[in-house]
């Protein structure tokens, strides 16, 4: 298990927070974030890397968009 961490700005939809937890891969991660940040955007951090910045689409489908670091 690798240990991941969500960071949340201040957005007008949430105050800023970080949520850290235990997943086995980057992919697990997203599982852990779709559960945290409904429509907020966030930064996936693999321990002290920043792998991405996401947010989901609005809608049923709630489609990823995953930006570079």
């Amino acid at each position: 298990m690798n240990t991941y961490k969500l960071v949340y700005a201040e957005d007008g939809i949430g105050s800023a927070r970080k949520v850290e937890f235990e997943a086995m891969d980057a992919a697990h991660a997203l599982i852990v974030a779709q559960r945290e940040g409904c429509g907020r955007r966030a930064q996936l951090w693999a321990g002290t890397r920043l792998l991405c910045n996401l947010s989901r689409t609005s809608g049923a489908s709630g489609l990823w968009i995953i930006e570079p670091a």
